[in-house]
C-alpha cells in the first residue's frame, strides 16, 4: 500500500487554528525546533516557535518518516522572527532526529513564494 506524503503551511494559521490532523505535525516540528534553541541559546535569548511555514514529508527506504521544514522562530528579547529550515526524522523507537539545521538569512525586502494554489 502506497501513502501519499504530507506537505502543510502555515501551523497555525494566521488565527491560531491548527486542524486536528496537524497537530502531531506541529508538535513534531516544536520537538525539532527544540534542538536549534539548545544550540542557538545564551542568556540573553529567549526562544518560541512561532510558526511552522511549511513542512514536507520526504521519502525514505525505511520505517523512519523524514520531513523537511521551515519553521519561524519568535527571539523575544529582540522581537525578531528568525526562518529555520530543518531537516528530521522521526521513529517510535528512536524519537526526533535533526539531520540538518540552517537559519536562514533575514531579508526584509524578499518577495514571498508564489501561491501554489
Amino acid at each position: 500500500m502506497k501513502r501519499s506524503l504530507l506537505s502543510a503551511q502555515n501551523l497555525p494559521d494566521s488565527y491560531g487554528h491548527i486542524d486536528p490532523d496537524m497537530k502531531p505535525f506541529w508538535h513534531l516540528c516544536i520537538v525539532a525546533s527544540s534542538f536549534i534553541m539548545l544550540n542557538e541559546s545564551s542568556e540573553n535569548t529567549l526562544f518560541n516557535v512561532a510558526q511552522v511555514a511549511n513542512i514536507t514529508q520526504l521519502a525514505t527506504e525505511n520505517d523512519q518518516l523524514k520531513f523537511d521544514c521551515h519553521v519561524l522562530l519568535h527571539e523575544m528579547v529582540s522581537q525578531e522572527i528568525i526562518h529555520w529550515k530543518l531537516l528530521f526524522t522521526w521513529s517510535p523507537p528512536e524519537g526526533v532526529k535533526v539531520q540538518q539545521m540552517e537559519q536562514l538569512p533575514h531579508c526584509h525586502h524578499c518577495e514571498k513564494p508564489p501561491n501554489t494554489n
